[in-house]
């Protein structure tokens, strides 16, 4: 019979502190809204800044003529 008092006291006690966090996160928004001036102040506030792609790396298509064999050098179209 303490077990199960026990238990329930536990349970009661986590969704006590679940609720609260809840409550809080919704408290800072609010205050976020209220104390923003517009709907854009607000937006550029909640909104994480996204930090720009850096582009991918393509190796480079060209050869250098040193590593490139006499045959193929004339073989090769030209352009223009």
């Amino acid at each position: 019979m303490e077990l199960i008092l026990l238990a329930v006291i536990t349970l009661q006690f986590g969704y006590i502190v679940y609720k609260d966090i809840l409550f809080s996160n919704e408290r800072e928004k609010l205050q976020l809204k209220l104390m923003s001036k517009d709907l854009t102040e607000y937006t550029s506030i909640v909104e994480e800044p996204k930090k720009p792609k850096e582009p991918e790396r393509r190796p480079d298509e060209y050869i250098d003529i040193e590593d490139v064999s006499v045959d193929r050098i004339v073989k090769a179209k030209e352009k223009l």
